[in-house]
């Protein structure tokens, strides 16, 4: 393989566990390396830190080239499939990455085992599409995608980065149930080393006592690359005992491990606003 698709594969943080099984061609004169036809495999193999139960796929590499279909991994804590990468080199000696389509289902994030916040957050489908940029420059790597998801309300567990702490629930009278999202579809680009969010479709809480939106009206909301966050949501909670409608705004801030909380309810006409301070952690 070539040393520059090396480099890429590692700056992924493929490691121990992978394997290539097939037809090596080398220069007869030199024994350069050529070219390669067959399989890349993984056995409990190692991507990005986290460890995997098993990878296949076809795998076909010039001095110039790395073409990889039929990318599939297999593992408790989900499903992943890639029908084709393409990593081709440019003229200016830098590598080029496309993607068409990347397929993830039934994933469960606290399942690889880092220390989180997603404890009980699954992924029913996440489709990432038309990814596309140089391999050594994250910032140019573009894509657009959709997630789909479920999550479970457990009092015992403050799971999910829209979840505030408990001291600013009791503060504005609400519960945990009311401010977890259970269901829901998320639409987001990818660009400039951030996951952007573009759209929150059908995003309820248990029972459907809240929906929630992206505030228009803020900032952009995003995760970047390195786990920041600036996610700005309006959320509309049904009060069962007044028989009417509330509206919060939430803002979560800080990084995926660690988020910091600004809660606001909007005041009710003839109403002083209530606000929620900020908490570093749970």
């Amino acid at each position: 393989m070539p040393p520059k698709a090396q480099k890429a594969l590692q700056r992924f943080g493929v490691g121990n566990g992978i394997s290539l099984k097939g037809v090596w061609t080398f220069d007869p004169k030199t024994w350069a390396y050529k070219s390669f036809h067959g399989k890349l495999l993984g056995d409990y193999f190692e991507v990005m830190d986290y460890r995997f139960r098993a990878l296949t796929a076809d795998l076909s590499s010039n001095a110039d080239s790395v073409y990889i279909t039929k990318f599939k991994i297999d593992d408790k804590a989900g499903e992943f499939f890639i029908p084709g990468i393409g990593i081709t080199k440019m003229p200016d000696g830098d590598w080029w990455l496309e993607a068409p389509e990347l397929r993830v289902s039934n994933w469960s994030p606290s399942i690889f085992g880092k220390k989180g916040s997603l404890k009980t957050l699954v992924v029913r489908e996440l489709s990432l599409k038309d990814v596309h940029g140089r391999v050594f420059a994250p910032a140019s790597l573009k894509g657009r995608g959709e997630m789909h998801f479920r999550n479970f309300v457990n009092e015992s567990l403050l799971s999910g980065i829209l979840v505030i702490p408990r001291d600013i629930l009791s503060r504005l009278g609400l519960t945990l149930g009311v401010l977890t999202p259970v269901m829901g579809s998320i639409y987001f680009d990818v660009q400039k080393s951030r996951v952007y969010l573009n759209k929150l479709a059908s995003v309820y809480s248990e029972d459907k006592r809240s929906r929630f939106y992206l505030d228009k009206h803020a900032s952009a909301s995003f995760i970047d690359f390195d786990g920041n966050l600036n996610i700005n949501i309006k959320m509309k909670q049904h009060n069962l005992i007044f028989k009417i409608a509330e509206l919060f705004t939430i803002n979560v801030s800080g990084t995926v491990n660690k988020p910091r909380y600004n809660l606001v309810r909007l005041p009710i006409p003839g109403e002083e606003p209530v606000f929620g301070r900020e908490k570093s952690e749970f």
